[in-house]
């Protein structure tokens, strides 16, 4: 689902903000009580200094509590490169976003390669990978309470400095 909001947006904007999914427990009820199975959120994530990105962040532990979200999963562009300057393709661009999601159990990652030509709005490449170790987002943080085994922000696990 993050991959394909990320091409999608890819497509229209030519390039890959940050964004939330948030996907709630199925058959639970929403904060006004309707049922919110299947009702996949996205949002994106902008901040322009710490203090709005600490809220950012506070505001995603806030929803998944409030919404009884069961998995939060984001998607960040990672590196990306012009490519073909040229007359033949002056607007080729290539690049990697980089997928992460967590429930109060499990965490993992992605990269998504990307090869994409802005003038026909054509993919030459889209390759998704599962990477070995997950991702670490500051975004994501505790989002699910000390149950996910990872310190708070700023804080280091004992045994490590």
């Amino acid at each position: 689902m993050a991959a394909e909001l990320a091409k999608k947006e890819l497509t229209l904007n030519g390039k890959v903000g940050s964004m939330a999914v948030f996907v709630p427990r199925d058959g639970e009820a929403g904060p006004v009580g309707a049922d919110m199975s299947g009702a996949v959120k996205a949002v994106a994530l902008n901040s322009r200094n710490e203090l709005q990105k600490e809220a950012v962040r506070k505001r995603i532990r806030e929803k998944v509590f409030a919404e009884t979200i069961s998995t939060v999963v984001l998607a960040t562009d990672g590196k990306k490169e012009r490519k073909g300057q040229g007359p033949n393709n002056p607007a080729a661009i290539s690049g990697s976003i980089v997928i992460t999601g967590v429930t109060p159990t499990a965490r993992a990652s992605a990269s998504d390669a990307y090869s994409f030509d802005k003038g026909t709005k054509a993919f030459s490449l889209w390759e998704l990978r599962w990477l070995d170790a997950p991702v670490d987002n500051y975004f994501l943080h505790n989002v699910f309470g000390a149950s996910e085994g990872r310190p708070p922000s700023g804080e280091s696990r004992p045994g490590k400095s």
